[in-house]
């Protein structure tokens, strides 16, 4: 084998010239790849989780809306839908029947439904609000907050929880102010009760 004698290693390996700056930038490519692909992979798994957390907590396998239900929808001016829609049809269902349709997304309903328009959660977006309409307990409520905001939960009309019948709200607003504030029961409709000020 030939000995090589005499090589110039400043000449043979020199670099070309902004290969420092090739090289971050094909460094930082290649981060912002790997960003952007476990952004999607965790966005797929968080998903998933949720979907899973709602399929294991779901009592029933499926919630459907009775007849008084929708002819209470369809009769209303207004529909406030306090979250929790879980799937998409109910959505378009309440959107097709209903005269207006107001609701937020729960803590039970899944991204692709969340991003449907639904308005974000009120926490502090609305300090000037007098009413405030909320869910996820699942128990009627009303009640006035120190800063006198009305505060309404309408139970469930599919889910009743810790409560002997399933509900649902129902509310005159007139002139600025609401009254005749009411729960009915969704097992039969002579059962309305009036719920007291907690």
């Amino acid at each position: 084998m030939a000995k090589i004698e005499n090589i110039d290693t400043d000449t043979v390996f020199a670099l070309p010239d902004r290969y420092a700056e090739f090289l971050g930038g094909l460094k930082s490519r290649v981060r912002d790849a790997q960003t952007r692909a476990q952004c999607v992979v965790n966005t797929e798994l968080i998903e998933l989780c949720w979907g899973l957390g709602n399929e294991i907590c779901r009592p029933e396998p499926e919630r459907v809306l009775s007849a008084q239900v929708w002819a209470a929808i369809e009769s209303a001016d207004l529909v406030a839908h306090a979250g929790d829609w879980i799937e998409t049809g109910l959505l378009d269902q309440m959107q097709a029947r209903a005269a207006h349709l107001v609701g937020v997304w729960g803590n039970n309903d899944p991204v692709k439904l969340r991003k449907r328009g639904c308005e974000a959660r009120s926490d502090d977006l609305f300090p000037d609000a007098e009413v405030l309409v909320f869910g996820h307990s699942h128990i009627p409520w009303d009640s006035v907050t120190p800063v006198e905001m009305r505060l309404l939960n309408p139970g469930s009309p599919t889910d009743r929880r810790r409560m002997p019948t399933c509900t649902y709200l129902t509310a005159v607003a007139e002139a600025g102010v609401l009254r005749d504030v009411r729960v009915v029961d969704t097992n039969d409709d002579s059962t309305r009760w009036r719920l007291g000020r907690v």
